[in-house]
């Protein structure tokens, strides 16, 4: 079950229960607590999916951090420091070739309608 059906199950027992208040009475938790639930500000915890027979599952997925060639990419915070000091405009582009001189990893990015050219790999993240 992902959040967005947690959501909507809460919002099932809420009708079920008359109003919000009386559902976070019934579950011993607050209202606010609830309505952040109910928008997505918050995700469900034990309060909540103890009473709804649920337990959180997390799912992690390693990746590898170096960027390849093909790899969509978007600038960074260092990138973005970078590309004043260059006084190029820069925000998304493509790696075409990288480099790995000496712990100083390289990446070509080709960017539409502006020029390519080699940047530091950390200037760049992951699209």
């Amino acid at each position: 079950m992902t959040e967005d059906q947690v959501r909507t199950e809460i919002e099932r027992l809420i009708a079920e229960a008359g109003s919000l208040r009386a559902l976070a009475r019934r579950w011993k938790i607050t209202p606010s607590y609830l309505s952040d639930l109910r928008t997505g500000r918050r995700a469900p915890g034990p309060q909540v999916l103890g009473p709804l027979g649920l337990t959180r599952v997390v799912t992690v997925r390693y990746e590898s951090a170096r960027l390849t060639i093909g790899d969509r990419v978007t600038i960074t915070v260092a990138g973005l420091r970078l590309a004043a000091e260059r006084k190029v405009f820069a925000s998304f582009g493509v790696v075409s070739d990288v480099r790995y001189p000496m712990r100083n990893e390289q990446v070509y990015v080709r960017r539409d309608g502006a020029t390519s050219e080699w940047w530091p790999a950390r200037a760049w993240g992951r699209v």
